[in-house]
């Protein structure tokens, strides 16, 4: 199970509290009548919550947690304790609750955010570099990795990571993908002069383009599809926005064999994105049938620098 909550405006933490039927006996009147920054979720009989003191510094202000079930009784509260120095310690952004984990998002950049992963005693297993965690397969999520938010282009990677053990596999872009080179090819065909390249810091390398997962869908048990959304722009004059010369929108399937992943990919009409998907989630039913996955996911590491946390 998959819920996500983002952030909520700033009330008290009484307020919340009775919001979602928790109870407040363990806090004391002077922390119930605190304005706070928070953000919830709930599942079944669970209740999660993570706030912050809204009139302090962000970075100087520990994230405190709160586990509820409605059904047992148990309460538990712990503090999420942040070196005020590290890039994690941002704004609070949204809570995913998947199986027995929950995964708070704090803010770097609007291209790239820390998930903090926390079992069930609200214990900090782990903390991934990436946003919008989808879940796969059993305690197994993908993320959209963390991009460098000023660059010229912003080529998103997909990375799966096991909640439990903490080990991570590169997912997309697959190397050799044929789609991918047919688009690289286009692109070198319009590539500004070296001299442009260097004015305007663009990489100018024909297989380096935006790349956006626009939707996506899976069944939770080792499926999962999504639209890439590829494109390739230059500017040449400072004050111009960069010009399309290529895109295309392409459909992934992605499969577990064993202990590989298989992909296989279609090229999309406009009127196919927009059947097949909607509000950023794809109708996976319809998705996975377009294709059978039958390559083996080498992940392509040529965009691996668009993401500075990239274990290397």
């Amino acid at each position: 199970m998959l819920l996500i909550s983002c952030a909520a405006p700033a009330e008290t933490l009484k307020q919340l509290l009775l919001s979602d039927a928790v109870p407040s006996k363990a806090f004391q009147e002077a922390e119930l009548q605190q304005e706070i920054q928070a953000i919830s979720a709930k599942h079944e009989n669970i209740v999660f919550i993570a706030y912050r003191q809204a009139n302090k510094e962000v970075l100087s202000d520990p994230i405190r947690m709160v586990s509820y079930d409605r059904a047992s009784g148990v309460f538990i509260r712990r503090g999420l304790e942040l070196d005020p120095t590290d890039v994690c310690s941002g704004s609070l952004w949204s809570i995913s609750l998947i199986e027995d984990f929950a995964l708070i998002s704090t803010s770097i950049s609007p291209s790239a955010i820390c998930t903090h992963v926390v079992d069930t005693g609200l214990n900090l297993r782990r903390t991934l570099f990436g946003f919008s965690p989808e879940l796969v397969a059993p305690r197994q999520v993908v993320i959209i990795e963390n991009m460098i938010h000023f660059a010229p282009v912003h080529p998103e990677r997909l990375q799966l990571n096991d909640l439990r053990s903490g080990t991570t596999v590169e997912l997309y872009p697959p190397k050799d993908d044929a789609l991918r080179a047919q688009l690289a090819a286009e692109n070198a065909k319009h590539m500004p002069s070296k001299q442009t390249c260097a004015r305007m810091d663009d990489p100018c390398d024909p297989a380096i383009f935006d790349e956006d997962i626009s939707a996506f869908g899976t069944d939770g048990r080792g499926r999962f599809a999504f639209i890439a959304m590829q494109s390739a722009s230059h500017a040449t004059r400072k004050e111009e926005p960069p010009a399309t010369v290529a895109s295309q929108s392409v459909l992934y399937v992605y499969i577990r064999d064993g202990n590989e992943w298989l992909y296989c990919q279609q090229k999309l009409k406009e009127s196919e994105v927009e059947r097949l998907s909607s509000a950023q989630k794809l109708h996976f039913g319809d998705a996975v049938s377009r294709c059978t996955p039958n390559l083996s996911v080498v992940p392509d590491m040529s965009t691996a620098a668009y993401n500075p946390f990239l274990k290397k």
